[in-house]
């Protein structure tokens, strides 16, 4: 979290001046920089796109469904099997 901080930042203030206030090296975020993408943190901003999309939907209004008629005729065929 420090090193994304500083990332974002630097274009702001020097790198030395963000890693000293955050207590980190300079060698500490430049080694950040240049690794490739955790697994984890790769699953994370993928769950973060599903879980803001299944937000998104469930705030859309609920859609009615044409109601169910009840038929005029002489009865189900479950009432006739009845009895």
């Amino acid at each position: 979290m420090r090193f994304q901080f500083i990332a974002v930042e630097k274009a702001y203030h020097t790198v030395t001046i963000l890693c000293r206030c955050l207590q980190v090296t300079p060698s500490g975020f430049y080694a950040w920089r240049g690794r490739p993408e955790s697994t984890h943190a790769r699953d994370d901003r993928r769950l973060k796109v599903l879980v803001r999309a299944s937000f998104d939907e469930s705030k859309q209004p609920v859609r009615q469904s044409a109601p169910i008629s009840s038929s005029s005729g002489s009865g189900s065929a479950a009432s006739a099997s009845c009895g």
